[in-house]
């Protein structure tokens, strides 16, 4: 699988979140969480069309080649290849990868939890009728279209001093605001 940066069309300004970062030099850094794999490269210098991306042997591949020559025969080369070892259960298959205009590939690709997965099957399987959600319900919104068609994803955060906290995420970008109500 081999992705170009370039052509995906992600629109993203904000790519930093708040979880464990495992930082390595030359300014990339990978994060591993409930949902996905993600790595960011700084990129300066290299022009988004020579970088690739690719997946072999459950390791992610970039490899990016920028040649500059000037009018009197001298010239800058200047080459990159880094290689991430993938987590058990990502998808590669969904691998998404972008450029920000600050000059970070982002890479990102999903870990499937097949665990949470079979639960989320033996609970649809239990309770076929999904209880509405509170007295202000939309009774024109398809809760269990909703929640069957997203990643939604519970996750049990360790506060510490021994305090727990239940964090729910739901991917939100294929609605508009106004139908989304807390």
């Amino acid at each position: 699988m081999i992705n170009e940066p370039n052509r995906l069309t992600h629109a993203s300004n904000n790519i930093s979140n708040d979880d464990t970062r495992l930082e390595s030099s030359s300014s990339s850094s990978r994060v591993v969480n409930a949902e996905k794999f993600r790595v960011q490269l700084n990129v300066a210098g290299f022009n988004p069309e020579t970088i690739k991306t690719k997946v072999e042997d459950q390791k992610v591949i970039i490899e990016a080649k920028q040649e500059d020559h000037q009018p009197d025969g001298d010239y800058n080369i200047r080459e990159i290849r880094k290689t991430y070892e993938l987590p058990e259960h990502a998808d590669s298959n969904h691998l998404t990868s972008y450029v920000t205009p600050n000059h970070m590939l982002v890479i990102e690709v999903p870990i499937r939890n097949p665990e949470i997965e079979h639960r989320l099957v033996q609970t649809k399987k239990k309770n076929q009728n999904l209880t509405q959600f509170g007295q202000y319900r939309d009774p024109l919104f398809d809760y269990v279209g909703f929640l069957e068609g997203s990643n939604f994803q519970p996750r049990i955060i360790d506060k510490g001093n021994n305090q727990k906290q239940l964090e729910l995420s739901i991917e939100m970008k294929h609605h508009r605001p106004q139908e989304i109500k807390v």
